[in-house]
């Protein structure tokens, strides 16, 4: 088990664009942020069997033009199980949820969670949706092929709520992908497949994670 802790600032100052299309504004920020985390897979980069558990709290003081002076907090949970099957195939399941809240105010639009795409849901463009709350869950059988490689199909199942527009999305999607092993590390190619499309047009997604 371990604890982590650190401490983050930042500035924007928002573009035209930003301020009338999304409502954005200028803005500085000091945010806080502790965890922990638990981790037993037998091989971080490419696991048989073990679990992984990390969750998190972020406090954030910002300071908004227009509005001044507001305090939000994030929230976060991650969870990983691997199952292994036989000698060279398992069962992995990944579970996620976020959520952020403003005192007195409505969430920021740069406070929004992301999702869709390589890191949650597979078959959706990346960062297609945004939200003050959000969850996926990915489920895949695996077969290793190598010590960095694999092939595998798998489910993503998510929603995402407190959006923009404030309407809940709730989604799903299937397909195939594999890892393999390059000179430059380990090469990602997912094709999913969203809950409106069809095979010919699911979306692939390249991912590239500099291990050796």
């Amino acid at each position: 088990m371990g604890i982590f802790a650190n401490a983050a600032r930042e500035k924007v100052n928002a573009r035209e664009f930003g301020i009338r299309e999304l409502g954005l504004s200028d803005y500085s920020a000091l945010s806080l942020t502790g965890g922990f985390n638990f981790d037993d897979r037998d091989f971080i980069f490419n696991p048989m069997s073990g679990v992984y558990y990390e969750t998190s709290v972020t406090r954030t003081s910002r300071k908004e033009a227009g509005i001044g002076r507001i305090t939000g907090r994030r929230f976060g949970i991650r969870a990983e199980y691997y199952q292994k099957l036989t000698e060279r195939s398992l069962l992995a399941i990944s579970i996620n949820g976020y959520e952020s809240r403003y005192n007195n105010s409505s969430v920021p639009f740069s406070e929004l969670y992301r999702v869709g795409g390589a890191g949650s849901l597979r078959g959706y463009r990346e960062d297609q949706f945004r939200g003050a709350r959000v969850g996926w869950t990915n489920i895949e059988y695996r077969v290793i092929t190598g010590k960095l490689s694999r092939m595998f199909i798998f489910g993503d199942a998510g929603f995402i709520s407190g959006t923009p527009n404030g309407r809940d999305e709730s989604k799903l999607s299937y397909g195939a992908g594999i890892r393999l092993t390059t000179a430059i590390g380990q090469i990602g190619i997912d094709y999913g497949i969203g809950a409106d499309d069809t095979f010919s047009n699911g979306k692939v997604h390249l991912s590239l994670n500099g291990v050796f």
